[in-house]
């Protein structure tokens, strides 16, 4: 499983960026951007090798005096465990917790899918409009068509959200729903149907 996480994190490279028209806006959301004082717990559900695997994440940000105590508790599986850390700064915490989400099989959805690169570079460009309807479409050099929309708006945990669909020559490879102002999606799920899939959903969340 360790391995797996590493493969994973390191081959997703983003999908084509779609082209940007002059004078759209985007960077509306900043993943990551911690507050320092969060409360997440997430439903999980994964499929690997045909298997089923579920259970849940919860990550913890409480402030310690003039730094921040970092909880970790989770279960995929047969897999579970939880480690405390403390950080200097809340720009530190996204590092603390990837630091441990690559080495542990129970926070292997947090490694793959909730801090993956491949989608968190579309949310740090300029020039994308993120409105219900936006839509975009490209097509590599060897025929690959990558389509992306804005399709709806969704509700987890309390928190209102954008949804964006993005599809890899027809099937559905990513879907993310984010909140201007909470760090983390409120729901991701990746990977094809019939493949690996990762899913999270935000269930209780507190600031």
């Amino acid at each position: 499983m360790i391995n797996l996480i590493l493969i994973l994190f390191v081959s997703q490279m983003p999908y084509p960026m779609p082209h940007m028209k002059q004078g759209s806006q985007g960077g509306e959301w900043r993943p990551y951007n911690f507050k320092g004082t969060e409360y997440f717990k997430y439903e999980v559900k994964g499929v690997e090798d045909g298997k089923i695997k579920k259970g849940y994440e919860i990550i913890d940000i409480k402030k310690s005096g003039d730094k921040y105590k970092v909880k970790i508790e989770g279960k995929y599986g047969e897999s579970e465990g939880t480690f405390t850390t403390t950080v200097n700064n809340k720009e530190d915490i996204p590092g603390a917790i990837m630091g441990q989400a690559m080495f542990n099989p129970y926070l292997a959805p947090l490694a793959i899918a909730l801090f993956s690169p491949a989608w968190t570079l579309y949310f740090g460009f300029t020039g994308m409009s993120l409105e219900e309807g936006s839509k975009w479409k490209t097509k590599d050099d060897e025929g690959n068509v990558t389509e992306m929309e804005v399709t709806a708006s969704e509700t987890y945990a309390g928190k209102k959200g954008k949804k964006l669909v993005v599809k890899e020559n027809g099937k559905e490879t990513w879907v993310i729903v984010w909140a201007k102002d909470v760090a983390l999606p409120l729901y991701i799920k990746m990977g094809k149907e019939g493949e690996e899939t990762y899913e999270l959903k935000l269930v209780e969340y507190k600031e």
